[in-house]
């Protein structure tokens, strides 16, 4: 498996999985592997694999996904239930064949995390205890013990709340700066070395200022990038948005020509489920208010430019659309640290950033906005 499938990768195939059915939309079939439901059937079919190498290929062909998907929540439900079921029998099945064969560490984290999806599945103790297994584990591949590490540094940062003890987000600091330090190279740096940024933001923004800094000026380039687009994004409310491109119909957007005017800057993408459903109230709230000063720039996170104009024109969206087919890598939203859709920023006349997450009230902020 290539180095960047590495971050977190059983949490993201659980995800994965997990979205994939819950929004109903095919995975690439596995190959020649019917269906299977019962735990006879599991056996039976896992018996038939003679060697570790088979074995192997099967239960990397299971991670695309459910094949049956069904056509009712409850049958998507029990489609995603067999598909946990069938992987996570086929991953202890390698495991006590071939308990000296290294890729039996990722077998079980990959189960372990998926079970938890599930009913009956892992509780988080215990993937956490197996993460750390696989950490100190003597005979784990380097790489196994990278992805166990992450996985450890996940779970940790998805129990961090508000109220969590400043100790414990210490801890979760010293824990990120240690696998920095162990694995200098790894794909996850980036997003791992700003994310501490992030846990120090609302407790000592001073310090969480002074370590972007300090990445922004560092040795590695996509880390320094990261960092110093985290520090455009919190310095966005202090002077009005710069933003020039030519947009997707030829038309050339400049936010300085625009000033005297309200403006929407709509990061989305045509394959994002809230993105879509949001068109409606964007397409209203522009025509009730275009005539009194209201724009939209779209900031499109595609990477396929024939279905986004396809989309424009089937929902006839009359204004500007930027789009470079980088999807997350857009040019325009990563340089302000976009990571997730729909978001909305609304700029006020003058050209300064008054919100940036506008959905949900859109008209009424629009309208405030105006009379001002």
């Amino acid at each position: 498996m290539p180095r960047s499938r590495a971050i977190l990768f059983a949490a993201s195939l659980a995800a994965l999985a997990a979205r994939t059915v819950a929004a109903g939309v095919p995975t690439t079939p596995a190959p020649a592997t019917p269906a299977v439901a019962t735990p006879k059937a599991i056996a039976d079919k896992l018996a038939e694999f003679k060697t570790a190498d088979e074995l192997w290929a099967h239960f990397q062909a299971l991670q695309r996904g459910p094949r049956g998907q069904g056509t009712t929540p409850e049958a998507r439900a029990k489609a995603f239930q067999e598909f946990v079921t069938e992987v996570c029998a086929t991953g202890e099945r390698f495991v006590a064949l071939y308990p000296a064969d290294p890729r039996r560490w990722e077998a079980r984290l990959t189960a372990a995390r998926l079970s938890q999806r599930v009913a009956k599945g892992k509780s988080q103790a215990e993937v956490e205890q197996l993460y750390r297994e696989a950490a100190a584990a003597p005979d784990a591949p380097v790489e196994i013990k990278a992805r166990a590490r992450l996985g450890l540094i996940q779970m940790h940062r998805e129990g961090v709340k508000e109220d969590t003890p400043k100790e414990k987000v210490t801890a979760l600091d010293a824990e990120i700066v240690a696998f920095a330090n162990d694995f200098p190279k790894n794909d996850a740096l980036p997003e791992l070395q700003t994310a501490r940024a992030a846990l120090w933001e609302k407790r000592d923004a001073a310090r969480s200022l002074m370590l972007l800094e300090e990445l922004a000026r560092g040795a590695n380039p996509e880390v320094a990038r990261q960092a110093a687009a985290q520090l455009r994004f919190r310095n966005i409310r202090k002077q009005p948005l710069a933003l020039k491109f030519t947009a997707l119909d030829g038309s050339e957007v400049d936010l300085e020509q625009m000033r005297g005017k309200v403006v929407l800057i709509d990061y989305w993408a045509t394959t994002n489920g809230p993105c879509v459903a949001d068109t409606p109230t964007k397409i209203a709230t522009y025509e009730k208010l275009h005539d009194k000063g209201f724009e939209i720039v779209g900031i499109s996170l595609d990477s396929d430019k024939e279905r986004l104009l396809k989309f424009i024109n089937e929902k006839n969206l009359p204004w500007p659309q930027y789009f470079d087919g980088k999807a997350f890598r857009n040019a325009i939203s990563s340089s302000f640290a976009i990571r997730s859709i729909p978001a909305m920023w609304l700029i006020n006349k003058e050209g300064y950033v008054v919100s940036t997450d506008a959905r949900g009230e859109l008209e009424e902020l629009v309208t405030k906005q105006l009379a001002e």
